[in-house]
């Protein structure tokens, strides 16, 4: 815990922000977003952003209280690092046997020094149909499975409400709960934005024994994986701003949404290979075939094979004969 001092703004407040500035060229000076000095407030939290970026002109940009002078909710979670790696889940009941799966290969890989947290996201609608045909397992269910076989000290499971999870950030006032995966993904932003870390897609196995991680001072992303070396990251909320222009402008959201944002925001606001850049070909193997030194795979397709070789990596949630039921497969 440290003191902080913040400027006593009005922060967070319902006031009409300026209008979200275009991803396509790099921004400018803006007088809307200039906060002259003022009388200042000491508070106590956990961490604060020292880094101030391009479009960091005040604290209701860093995100940090709200109108009521509270440190942001999510800084209340004190056992969340820019070591751990991170999901994030709209279904608090069931999950795709993929997703297990995947949530089992990471726990295996990382060591009592990070932790796996589990942001279940309330207040986002999701297409039960979709889910059902990805083969649904009990969320509760493969939990215990996965706390009894590896303890609780590597898997953390938050409970977070969507508007309370984007408050106090770019994102505040849009209602992005009809909209499964952009909501998705603001949220994988504003938690890379307050925490640093690893964020992973729940269709990649862990084959390799490691996790991916940003190392340096570059965020690295790619499809399936965005990775910050640490909290309050700059590309991290210039994506989140870009993001927010984005869905404002087209109001859609397509499977190669996420990898067009980011490369709208490190092309749009010219940053260098020091600060963001593509993960390195060969990091992520395709089609669920490993080859090279691949970190992890996709598995989509392999996983609905009952004898796929990716159920070796999740022996917990997927060699059990509760999942097998579950995923209509015959019992070993």
């Amino acid at each position: 815990m440290i003191a902080l001092t913040y400027l006593a703004l009005d922060v967070c407040s319902p006031v009409p922000p300026p209008p979200p500035q275009s991803c396509d060229v790099a921004p400018g000076p803006s007088s809307a977003l200039h906060v002259q000095k003022r009388a200042v407030i000491n508070v106590t939290t956990r961490e604060y952003c020292s880094i101030v970026s391009k479009d960091l002109f005040s604290l209701e940009q860093l995100g940090y209280v709200d109108a009521n002078r509270r440190v942001s909710r999510l800084l209340a979670l004190q056992d969340v690092s820019a070591g751990d790696v991170h999901y994030v889940l709209a279904n608090d009941t069931h999950v795709p046997v993929l997703f297990a799966c995947s949530l089992e290969s990471v726990l295996r890989t990382v060591d009592n020094r990070s932790r796996v947290n589990v942001f279940v996201v309330f207040g986002i609608e999701f297409e039960r149909p979709v889910l059902d045909k990805q083969r649904p397992v009990s969320l509760s269910s493969s939990l215990a499975h996965l706390r009894a076989a590896y303890g609780t000290s590597r898997l953390n499971v938050v409970h977070v409400d969507l508007k309370e999870c984007l408050d106090c950030s770019p994102f505040q006032g849009m209602d992005l709960s009809k909209s499964p995966g952009f909501a998705k993904f603001a949220v994988q932003l504003v938690l890379l934005w307050q925490f640093g870390g690893t964020m992973l897609d729940g269709r990649v196995i862990a084959v390799r024994g490691q996790v991916y991680r940003a190392t340096g001072t570059a965020v690295r992303y790619g499809e399936r994986t965005m990775s910050a070396p640490v909290a309050c990251h700059e590309f991290v909320y210039d994506a989140m701003s870009c993001a927010k222009w984005y869905a404002l402008r087209y109001r859609t959201f397509t499977p190669d949404t996420v990898r067009r944002i980011v490369d709208k925001t490190v092309a749009g606001r010219r940053w260098h290979e020091a600060d963001a850049r593509p993960v390195d070909d060969g990091i992520v193997c395709r089609g669920g075939v490993i080859s090279g030194r691949c970190y992890y795979v996709e598995a989509d397709r392999a996983v609905s094979d009952p004898d796929s070789y990716v159920y070796g990596f999740c022996p917990a949630v997927g060699g059990t004969a509760i999942d097998r039921k579950h995923r209509g497969l015959r019992s070993a």
